[in-house]
C-alpha cells in the first residue's frame, strides 16, 4: 500500500455549504446580528430566518 502525504489526500468529512467568497460575508453579517441583539445569542434560527441579512 502506497501512502500519500497529508496535503494531497481528499478532506474527510461534510463538504462546505458556502464557497470561500461568501464566507466573508457571511461572517460579517453574522457579527452584525450580535451585535444589534439586546440580549442572548444570535442562533442558527435567527441566520436561518433571515434575520442576519444574509440570503440562505
Amino acid at each position: 500500500m502506497i501512502f500519500m502525504p497529508l496535503h494531497k489526500q481528499r478532506r474527510s468529512g461534510a463538504k462546505q455549504k458556502l464557497e470561500s467568497s461568501q464566507e466573508a460575508q457571511f461572517k460579517e453579517a453574522v457579527l452584525r446580528l450580535q451585535a444589534q441583539r439586546s440580549g442572548g445569542r444570535a442562533t442558527g434560527h435567527d441566520v436561518k430566518n433571515g434575520s442576519c441579512g444574509v440570503p440562505h
